[in-house]
Order: structure tokens, then sequence, then C-alpha cells
């Protein structure tokens, strides 16, 4: 399956047609970022094998003590 998926998902809400970004890695086509129904970005290229692996990081930025942006 070429196109079959594994990766993070993150949306801004549970209806649908919110918005989200997704990082996938796939079986044909490596490493892939979504967004937004539609912005479709391409990692490195080449398929993903034993041989030939691509990792996934979710980085969150830290919030500082004097953060005063969330109330």
């Amino acid at each position: 399956m070429p196109w079959a998926k594994a990766g993070i998902l993150v949306k801004d809400g549970t209806h649908p047609g919110s918005p989200y970004v997704a990082i996938m890695v796939t079986g044909s086509h490596g490493v892939r970022m979504q967004d937004n129904y539609v912005n479709d970005t391409a990692g490195a290229p080449g398929a993903v094998s034993a041989a030939s692996p691509r990792w996934l990081r979710l980085e969150m930025p830290r919030r500082s003590s004097t953060d005063t942006s969330c109330g």
C-alpha cells in the first residue's frame, strides 16, 4: 500500500473541517507534512525501509515563567 500512513495528527477541535497539521511516514513516498487539507510537503526522497529509516519528532515550544499570553 504505497499511501498507507503512520504519524502524528494535531487538530484544533473535533468538528469536521477543523484546522490540522499531520506529519506522516508512508511506505513508498517517504515523509509527508500536510495541513488544512491544502498543503502537502514532501520530506527526503525515497522509500522508507530498515536500511533507510525516517524519524518523526514533535517539538513543543516551552512556555516561560513570564508568559502572560494564556489567561
